[in-house]
């Protein structure tokens, strides 16, 4: 990476006026209030103030040619050239995770999930983190190994293969055939739940974060259920 990476992405000019309003002892235009404290300006003002207008293309550019090498060589030659004791450098670090998913796991079906829970072949991001080797590589790569369509434009026109396994009734609902039986499964995700707090997949079987969607419950399905739904256990077939 070069030195003066951090210097290339925040060249450009911020957007919005040069010069900030004042804010103590400023009157109000409500005759109901004399003066403004500093959260009220800020959001009355919030169009007239300077905004980021960062230049991401040289990072993105240069995490492509790191495409089969190893993720924790190139995070500590970006780490050597970006260190947290500058703002602005952190600020350019921060934007790793837009560019490159570098906290994928596997899910016990084998799928690779990014760290909100979601598939990896669904990620708009163009790279990630192998979990198997650690070595970054395309999701486009992956896709085509799924058999999967690469462009967005042939995402849109090619609906995704049906799963045998899965039957998706709503957001939060689905239900499951694992090891040959039909299950109901139920999924929650709280964002505002409490994050020195984790909960355990009864998929997974293992314990995430709150925040994450994960299995929350689970069932097998009745025979009058599979019946109605056109089901069939593998021990029954």
């Amino acid at each position: 990476m070069r030195e003066d990476m951090f210097k290339v992405i925040v060249e450009r000019p911020r957007h919005g006026v040069r010069r900030a309003h004042r804010v103590k002892s400023r009157l109000d235009r409500l005759p109901d209030r004399v003066k403004v404290g500093m959260k009220r300006s800020a959001w009355e003002q919030k169009g007239k103030i300077k905004t980021l207008n960062e230049n991401l293309a040289p990072l993105r550019r240069y995490l492509q040619k790191q495409r089969g090498r190893s993720w924790d060589k190139v995070y500590s030659e970006i780490c050597a050239r970006l260190d947290t004791r500058s703002t602005v450098k952190q600020h350019v670090r921060d934007h790793l995770g837009d560019l490159i998913d570098f906290r994928v796991v596997v899910g016990k079906e084998g799928v690779l999930y990014d760290r909100r829970g979601w598939p990896i072949h669904k990620f708009r991001c163009g790279l990630y983190v192998d979990p198997h080797d650690g070595l970054i590589k395309e999701v486009a790569e992956l896709r085509r190994k799924l058999g999967l369509p690469v462009s967005w434009k042939a995402r849109r026109r090619t609906p995704e293969p049906k799963n045998k396994d899965r039957v998706v009734l709503n957001e939060m609902e689905e239900l499951r055939r694992i090891k040959g039986i039909w299950m109901w499964v139920r999924f929650e995700q709280n964002e505002l739940a409490p994050r020195n707090v984790r909960v355990i997949d009864v998929l997974e079987r293992q314990s995430v974060w709150p925040g994450r969607r994960h299995a929350a419950e689970k069932r097998q399905l009745s025979g009058a259920e599979l019946r109605a739904r056109g089901l069939r256990n593998e021990a029954d077939a």
